[in-house]
C-alpha cells in the first residue's frame, strides 16, 4: 500500500474545506427561507386571531399573502401598521 503525497492530501482538504463553504452558503438561504416563511404562517395565525377579537369592534384585516408577510416580518408593528392602513383607507 502507496503513502499518499503530500499533495494530494493537501487537494483532499482543500477539496473537504471548499465542499463545507458551498454547503454554508446554499443551507444559510435555505434556513433564512424557512424562517420567514414560519413567520408568515404565525402573522396569519396573528391576523386570524385579531380578526375574531375584532368582530367585536368591527375592525377586521383581510388574511391575504401579503398582509401574512408583512405581519411575518415585521411582528406587532406590522400588526399596528395594517391596523393603521385599515383605519385611515376605510
Amino acid at each position: 500500500m502507496q503513502v499518499p503525497s503530500f499533495e494530494t492530501v493537501l487537494l483532499f482538504g482543500c477539496g473537504l474545506f471548499l465542499l463545507y463553504i458551498v454547503g454554508h452558503f446554499l443551507l444559510v438561504p435555505f434556513r433564512s427561507l424557512l424562517t420567514l416563511l414560519f413567520n408568515s404562517i404565525l402573522g396569519a395565525a396573528v391576523i386570524v386571531v385579531l380578526n375574531l377579537i375584532g368582530k367585536i369592534v368591527l375592525i377586521r384585516i383581510p388574511l391575504t399573502p401579503l398582509n401574512a408577510f408583512v405581519v411575518g416580518i415585521l411582528g406587532l408593528p406590522g400588526v399596528v401598521l395594517l391596523l393603521l392602513i385599515r383605519l385611515i383607507f376605510l
